[in-house]
């Protein structure tokens, strides 16, 4: 999983410190530690890697996304009364069998978060603020709405398509924390 600021140029060192710390909080809300090496901090923002059999993606990913929509919530009721800066969030979460330990897993989301996604967080008719790939999305088990769309990652995966899946809800907090 990846979470970054897309606006990190225009976003004060703190308010980006924060968002470490949400991802701490998050982990603590599904029972992994904030450290080692299943994780690892970037200027603007966090990728975690878990790999345990026992997890189950859909569901770990819905609780670690329901900790962050809380987390926005809260900093958009902060951000309203005393900035003018929109915020904006990206997420994304791949399944990845195949990847070798936290360090490709790691190389692989870096790879498929700088190719190819600008067209997934920025829409004419609304900004998207998470993706999934590889996900088993069920009803009720990821916060939001979400639909089917497409990623075309870095140049490591040249004129390839991966499906995937957008949140699409219109109240997205991550989407209001930006107003």
């Amino acid at each position: 999983m990846r979470i970054e600021w897309l606006n990190s140029s225009d976003i004060d060192i703190n308010t980006r410190r924060s968002l470490r710390a949400w991802v701490d909080s998050a982990l603590d809300d599904i029972g992994w530690p904030g450290y080692g090496d299943h994780r690892k901090n970037h200027s603007a923002g966090v990728t975690i890697v878990l790999d345990d059999p026992d997890e189950s993606p859909n569901l770990t990913i819905g609780t670690f996304l329901s900790a962050l929509d809380a987390e926005a919530e809260t900093l958009n009721k902060r951000v309203s009364y005393h900035s003018t800066t929109r915020l904006e969030l990206g997420f994304l979460a791949s399944s990845n069998t195949s990847a070798n330990g936290p360090e490709e897993a790691v190389r692989d989301l870096s790879a498929m978060w700088s190719g190819g996604l600008a067209h997934l967080w920025r829409r004419s008719e609304r900004d998207i603020a998470a993706v999934v790939h590889g996900i088993d999305v069920r009803d009720g088990q990821l916060p939001g709405a979400w639909a089917g769309d497409y990623i075309r990652p870095g140049a490591e995966w040249a004129d390839l398509t991966m499906p995937c899946h957008v949140r699409i809800v219109s109240d997205d907090p991550w989407a209001a924390a930006s107003h």
